[in-house]
């Protein structure tokens, strides 16, 4: 009896220090610990005046010309005393590049159940119908998604409707796939701060893809390891976030292959001519949540090109941008891409403009 009860102790003691061996592996990898990034650039960079709060979220309209950008949302969620807006850039020609500067949309509520001191917006995504643009906007005060209808002759945006449903919880980006309908993250279980971490730093899969067809919303996919940005290649029906997946004609869901690429991947950019994908990542996790709580700690971050080969098949993919966060620009968290231009957006601080001189590198 003695030695069954001493085997099964060595062999239980056994198993809990493999367990524990194996999880402190994956926790090291997760920080991305032992690696290093270099500065280099496609181009002449520039900061973009009045872009000081973050702008982790843009959407570019290309039947407009315009990217719509959220700003300061997400630092707003850290307990900053600032105001949560919807910015519009819009790109220079070729021969100006980078010359344009902000315009700050003014927001106009319809009745009294849109609070504009809580605004804070997070994902932005466009739907264009009959020359009319309107915008579906995470509002992470609430967990609710916000539509506005774009006035392009004032710069204004209507406030029409508050949309909540009860498994939106932690609600990070969306995709518009038509009038009413959409796709957005739940990047977390949870909605507070310290436990979202936890989830983060115990690389739990519990996040999940919501689907809100026009009256109802419903969990597509479960188990998501903090899914956050999303995007749709309209032309050829591919969603993209954590995973890849075919959309169907009936909006269902078919999963693709996966992509191994070895960063913390933010948000993502669609190259609708293309299919190129563009990503906003972290490739030193571990800096970037130590500079969510200190900014003074700077955060490494690169700018990833993506392009697809035999139909999704096989890829490549390139690095256009990197910086190490001392010199330029920490917790790069946005990229739109526009001929020779690229905007480059931050998790709390500034936003850039890059001009793509060096065609080899994407």
């Amino acid at each position: 009896m003695d030695l069954k009860m001493d085997w099964f102790q060595k062999s239980t003691l056994g198993l809990l220090m493999a367990l524990s061996c194996s999880a402190l592996i994956r926790f090291a990898l997760l920080l991305d610990i032992n690696k290093h990034v270099f500065n280099h650039k496609p181009g002449q960079c520039k900061t973009i005046k009045d872009f000081n709060d973050g702008s982790p979220y843009m959407e570019f309209v290309e039947e407009l010309g315009l990217v719509f950008i959220s700003h300061g949302g997400f630092k707003r969620t850290f307990g900053f005393p600032i105001s949560g807006k919807i910015l519009m850039y819009k790109f220079s020609d070729e021969n100006k590049a980078c010359d344009s500067e902000p315009v700050e949309l003014k927001i106009v509520a319809s009745n009294n159940t849109f609070l504009l001191n809580t605004f804070t917006p997070l994902g932005i995504s466009a739907h264009v119908s009959n020359k009319r643009t309107t915008l579906y906007v995470v509002n992470a005060a609430n967990q609710s998604v916000e539509i506005f209808s774009y006035n392009i002759k004032d710069n204004t945006l209507l406030h029409l409707q508050t949309i909540k449903d009860q498994v939106f919880t932690s609600l990070s980006d969306i995709a518009v796939v038509s009038a009413g309908k959409f796709f957005v993250t739940n990047m977390f279980y949870s909605n507070r701060k310290w436990t979202q971490l936890a989830e983060m730093l115990m690389h739990l899969h519990i996040g999940s893809l919501i689907f809100y067809d026009g009256k109802k919303a419903e969990i597509l996919e479960k188990g998501l390891l903090t899914p956050n940005g999303l995007a749709i290649d309209r032309e050829r029906s591919f969603l993209y976030t954590i995973k890849s997946f075919k959309l169907e004609r009936d909006l269902s869901l078919r999963p693709m292959n996966e992509m191994a690429i070895m960063s913390s991947v933010d948000q993502i950019y669609v190259d609708n001519k293309t299919g190129d994908l563009w990503l906003a990542a972290h490739p030193i996790f571990s800096k970037t949540i130590s500079h969510f709580y200190n900014q003074k700690l700077p955060s490494p971050s690169h700018v990833l090109h993506l392009r697809f080969h035999d139909g999704h098949a096989s890829w490549t993919i390139t690095e256009p941008f990197a910086n190490d966060g001392q010199s330029g620009i920490s917790a790069v968290a946005s990229v739109v891409e526009f001929g020779n231009q690229m905007i480059i957006g931050s998790r709390l601080g500034k936003t850039i403009c890059c001009q793509i001189n060096a065609k080899n590198l994407v």
